[in-house]
């Protein structure tokens, strides 16, 4: 996960600014999210993490969450915009990326590791693993903005 948050969840940078996502195929429920991003010129950096209530869920393959600032276009859809975590409480860490959907959306994928080469394939409710209480989903993406 990313570190520049503080224990209440306020961005250390204070030139930070809160970002509400919205969300397609996936419920919060009761999970806590923080989302933060800043913008240096053109360059805009986003970071999300969402703990995981007992009412979050995925609820489709490929949950996708709003970017807090229009994207430029020309971003493949296989191009990774930062690193992504997901922690399964007391269980283990597995890895990803983040990519765009489009110029709006960001989409996640994990690393799958048990074929001959490893692959990224979409999240699911039960990939990389079933999904529960206080487990966690974090990313920190970086892109340029629109004109």
């Amino acid at each position: 996960m990313s570190q520049g948050y503080a224990s209440a969840g306020i961005p250390l940078d204070p030139k930070s600014q809160i970002w509400v996502p919205t969300y397609t195929n996936f419920t919060l429920g009761g999970g806590t999210v923080v989302a933060n991003y800043l913008e240096d010129g053109d360059l805009i950096t986003a970071e999300l993490q969402i703990l995981f209530a007992s009412d979050t869920s995925i609820d489709a393959d490929d949950p996708t969450f709003s970017m807090p600032v229009t994207a430029r276009t020309g971003y493949l859809s296989s191009y990774p915009l930062g690193p992504m975590e997901i922690e399964d409480q007391g269980i283990g860490f597995f890895g990803g990326v983040v990519v765009p959907t489009s110029t709006t959306k960001f989409l996640c994928r994990v690393y799958k590791t048990d074929t001959t080469h490893g692959q990224l394939v979409p999240l699911t409710s039960a990939v990389p693993m079933t999904w529960a209480i206080n487990d966690r989903l974090g990313f920190t993406a970086r892109y340029f903005k629109a004109p």
